[in-house]
């Protein structure tokens, strides 16, 4: 795959890992599912930690919910 393919996937390919971003909460728990299937390519370690950093993108993402709209489209610029 190219690596434009692959980042669309979610897949970061510099590290060779996923993205841990906000945006890509539902691939991360797509790759813990298939390891509890047994048909992940990451190792136990890879998908602990993946495991935790879910729980902290999915803080990050309850807590931009509770931002109104108006507030997430100010664009301000500070000098």
């Amino acid at each position: 795959m190219e690596r434009d393919e692959l980042a669309a996937k979610g897949y970061d390919t510099k590290t060779g890992g996923l993205f841990m971003t906000v945006e890509n909460i539902p691939r991360i728990e797509e790759e813990i599912a298939k390891s509890e299937r047994g048909e992940s390519m990451f190792t136990r370690a890879t998908i602990r930690r993946y495991k935790k950093k879910l729980v902290e993108l999915k803080q990050q993402a309850k807590e931009t919910e509770s931002i109104p709209e108006s507030a997430k489209n100010l664009d301000l610029h500070f000098s």
